[in-house]
Formats: structure tokens, C-alpha cells, sequence
């Protein structure tokens, strides 16, 4: 669960730390950072509210079903060149 994972880092938070703000144990957190487990759904809503909002509940989902990325199916990254459009000038 890479959201969870950068948000323990960019707190400075470990796994023991969270586990003791969301109820559960270290281990457990261990579990769902490495996708071996799916939390309770109120376990989901205590993360939500603990992180304030940062890990959501469908950020879970995301990661059980991830959507390929823009350049797998093909959508280039740089679209600059569209986003201006051009201005004719008249004459």
C-alpha cells in the first residue's frame, strides 16, 4: 500500500507507532503495507481519519486493482503541444 507507506515515511511513523493510532498490531500494518492483507473496513475509516484524509478508502481498491498507466495503453505524457491552441493571425 504505497500511499500508507510514503505517508509512515514522510511522517517519520513506524509501523509500531501507526499500529498503536488505528488499533492494530505492528505486524498487522506490516500486512498491509506489503498487500498480504486487506484491513476491516473500520479499520479502513480509522486510517482515513488518522492520516487526515491522505490514505482513503478507495485508495485500497486502487491498489488490489491497479489500472494501467496512461503510457501502457498508449496516451502520451507530453501533451503540451495541445493544450495551446494556435492563434492565426489575420492579415
Amino acid at each position: 500500500m504505497e500511499k500508507l507507506k510514503s505517508y509512515l515515511t514522510r511522517n517519520k511513523l513506524s509501523q509500531a507507532e501507526f499500529g498503536k493510532q488505528v488499533g492494530v498490531a505492528q505486524s498487522t500494518i506490516n500486512r498491509y503495507l506489503r498487500g498480504l492483507r486487506f484491513p476491516e473496513p473500520e479499520i479502513v475509516l480509522k486510517i482515513e481519519k488518522t492520516t487526515n484524509g491522505i490514505v482513503r478508502p478507495v485508495d485500497w481498491y486502487v491498489d488490489l486493482y491497479p489500472r494501467p498507466s496512461l503510457e501502457e495503453v498508449g496516451v502520451p505524457l507530453t501533451t503540451a503541444d495541445n493544450k495551446h491552441p494556435q492563434h492565426h493571425s489575420h492579415s
